[in-house]
């Protein structure tokens, strides 16, 4: 690495040719996402395989069909191509002269994949956006990608966060395309089959779309563990990283702090500190493996030490609990898919005596996540927190969400729709 550029010119050529070839070629299958406005440069975050480079292809497409670019102005780089193996921040400049020589008379709409693989790549970036070039970056470690923004970018990038599938893209992946009125047609029963399989596996297509989906989805765990937490926030007890993970999947729906998860791994024989748990949590989050959200009105030293914790993915959570998971993969896809319209960020829950799995004070929403309603107690005991919780703020907008029983429930004053979760996904204009 250093001044001499490690990949030949004719070589990077080929890489930026074929590389427009399969782009523009590559069949996709269109995701919902908020179009890129011209001439603004963007970051897009998110885990590994959610979706990033894919979002990439389809705007280049959709620019190609609009007649807004031709294939020779994209200049494309995966920065996890072997061939780009030792490839370094200088080496950014040899690629912006092959693309010159090929094509002198055009200005490049550049698009790096995985940016974050490059040491220094945020003055790069800062240069190519001063000088008015449209740039769209990914990355799949959110730490490695603030410092850049934060010190060297400052506010000419846009970040935008990548998730995987949501269940209407699920469906549209797999064929299933909604009519209107679908809910009241024999294409109900295909939906509800096809959540089965997305409850489990998720939106991670190479998981999904595997004939093993348990071997697939071991494989992305171990790259995410082991590449995007532990090599690149150079944290070395691999083994306590990988029990933590186990641990906060167990710990799913409840609030645990960082003592009671440093005290379990010390019971498992792992001698670790709570600083130690500290940074490989903020690992575990900065490489998009899992998240946590604080409770609502509570202290900020609170809300940073106590937190429920859940996966970006439900294969993530799948691959770590084995048994009677159904409970967990509900309410984690309910806090992903809230996550997702919300931001993280406008996501908390509540807990005064009782608790409420999830609140959104932009919506003044409130929602808990039950399995079944089928016992008095288990019915009792989501409307009683939910009716708690209306008569302390005044919010109306309250849903349970299940996986099947749908009905409105009137109690003390307050209205509460029951909503099977699958159903609720597809709601175009969710509550």
């Amino acid at each position: 690495m250093g001044s001499e550029m490690s990949v030949r010119p004719e070589v990077l050529k080929n890489i930026i040719i074929q590389n427009q070839t399969f782009i523009s070629g590559i069949r996709l299958v269109r995701r919902d996402a908020v179009p890129f406005d011209d001439g603004t440069c963007y970051v897009l975050t998110g885990m590994r395989r959610a979706g990033k480079s894919y979002r990439i292809y389809q705007h280049i497409q959709e620019l190609i069909t609009a007649g807004q670019a031709d294939t020779k102005d994209i200049l494309y780089l995966n920065l996890e191509d072997d061939r780009l193996l030792g490839f370094a921040v200088e080496d950014f400049e040899s690629v912006l002269r092959a693309y010159r020589e090929l094509y002198p008379e055009r200005k490049p709409r550049i698009f790096l994949d995985e940016v974050q693989n490059i040491e220094g790549w945020g003055k790069f970036a800062r240069r190519l956006a001063d000088t008015g070039m449209t740039v769209i970056l990914t990355g799949s470690n959110a730490k490695l990608l603030s410092s850049e923004l934060h010190a060297t970018l400052g506010g000419r990038y846009t970040v935008r966060e990548v998730w995987p599938f949501s269940f209407a893209e699920y469906l549209r992946y797999i064929g299933i395309d909604l009519m209107p009125n679908w809910q009241y047609s024999p294409l109900q029963y295909r939906v509800r089959h096809a959540f089965d399989t997305y409850l489990y596996w998720g939106g991670v297509v190479p998981v999904f779309s595997a004939t093993d989906h348990r071997e697939a989805v071991g494989t992305l765990v171990g790259t995410v563990l082991l590449s995007d937490i532990a090599a690149r926030n150079n944290l070395r007890n691999t083994a306590a990283l990988k029990l933590l993970a186990q641990k906060v999947a167990e710990s799913v729906m409840q609030p645990v702090s960082r003592s009671r998860l440093t005290n379990t791994l010390k019971g498992a024989g792992l001698p670790v500190s709570r600083i130690t748990v500290s940074d490989y949590l903020d690992g575990m989050q900065a490489g998009y493996l899992t998240f946590g959200i604080s409770c609502w009105r509570e202290s900020l030293t609170l809300r940073a030490t106590e937190q429920k914790h859940y996966f970006f993915d439900n294969a993530l959570l799948t691959n770590f609990v084995a048994e009677d998971p159904q409970n967990k993969l509900l309410e984690n896809l309910a806090a992903v898919t809230l996550a997702r319209r919300y931001g993280k960020e406008n996501l908390f829950f509540w807990r005064k005596g009782v608790e409420v799995d999830f609140v959104v004070p932009q919506m003044k929403a409130a929602f808990q996540v039950s399995w079944r309603m089928d016992s008095v107690e288990t019915r009792a005991r989501e409307v009683r927190a939910l009716v708690q919780f209306a008569d302390a703020f005044g919010w109306e907008n309250l849903t349970i969400l299940t996986l099947e029983e749908e009905t409105t429930i009137e109690e003390a004053g307050h209205t509460i729709r029951v909503k099977p979760l699958w159903k609720w996904l597809l709601e175009e204009k969710p509550a």
